[in-house]
């Protein structure tokens, strides 16, 4: 809850959203991990938010989709592996 208080408090902040994306991830909310990844992109293309992204998306058989998110994060940074 606390995070969540922080991605409202401050929308624009690419970093809480991956957070909170990352605590829903592991509370198995796999929909609002990626409302929440994604919600950090459009904010700040960044390599680590698209491989989140992307292990969401695989972690629920969208192999297809994660192999996609995967790629562009690779795109950003070819040595974040």
């Amino acid at each position: 809850q606390a995070l969540a208080a922080a991605a409202a408090a401050a929308p624009d902040d690419p970093v809480l959203w991956s957070e909170l994306g990352n605590a829903h991830r592991a509370m198995g909310d796999a929909t609002t991990a990626i409302a929440c990844f994604e919600a950090a992109i459009r904010l700040q293309p960044h390599p680590d938010y698209y491989l989140n992204l992307g292990s969401t998306h695989a972690a629920i058989d969208e192999l297809e989709e994660a192999t996609r998110l995967y790629a562009m994060g690779l795109q950003l940074n070819p040595r974040h592996a």
